[in-house]
């Protein structure tokens, strides 16, 4: 079984103990969290392509799943999305893949098998083109509520819509490194609004 690290922002008062701000191996963490304690409202992983199943309870129930994966892979992190159940996950980083992940494959999942009000998934993405050209695609679609420059509402049912959108990830005080992600690209199931 491949020890994930994990960072533990909400522990404070479950682990006392331990430094939050700390990366721990999610094998010794396990032992220490109890059952009673889940689900976690907040967790940062350490994630590559290779070890993506999530196994342990801790990241498959907590509320927030941040997913800080490697920049290098060179795979899709589209199929293992589509079998996350967290009310929200942030995937932090673009990897290599040749073309850009789209993302239209799990907003496509999205529309027809539904998700619960309130789930947000954001992906980070380096190039504003690759999210423009998702909006493009998705403006073409018949289940179309309505549109902007930087977002796209979709009809899921007659209660839900998606709303997939994109901005600028703000950074504090530093230079942005060429690996990493400039855009979140936002997908948010919301409660229908049909005029």
């Amino acid at each position: 079984m491949p020890v994930i690290p994990v960072q533990y922002e909400s522990l404070k008062t479950i682990l006392p103990y331990m430094d939050p701000n700390k990366r721990y191996p999610t094998n010794l963490v396990c032992t220490v969290i109890t059952p009673s304690s889940l689900p976690i409202q907040q967790v940062k992983i350490g994630s590559s392509i290779r070890a993506p199943d999530f196994p342990h309870a801790i990241a498959r129930e907590a509320q927030i799943l941040i997913i800080n994966n490697n920049t290098n892979e060179i795979d899709s992190w589209t199929p293992i999305l589509l079998n996350l159940t967290n009310q929200g996950v942030v995937l932090e980083n673009e990897n290599r893949l040749n073309p850009p992940n789209n993302y239209i494959d799990l907003i496509e999942n999205w529309l027809q098998q539904g998700r619960p009000a309130g789930t947000t998934f954001s992906m980070g993405i380096k190039n504003e083109e690759t999210v423009k050209q998702c909006l493009d695609i998705l403006r073409q679609r018949q289940e179309i509520l309505g549109s902007s420059e930087k977002q796209v509402q979709l009809r899921i049912d007659a209660l839900l819509m998606l709303e997939v959108s994109y901005e600028m990830i703000k950074r504090r005080e530093r230079l942005l490194r060429d690996d990493e992600s400039k855009w979140w690209l936002r997908l948010a199931v919301v409660p229908g609004r049909y005029d």
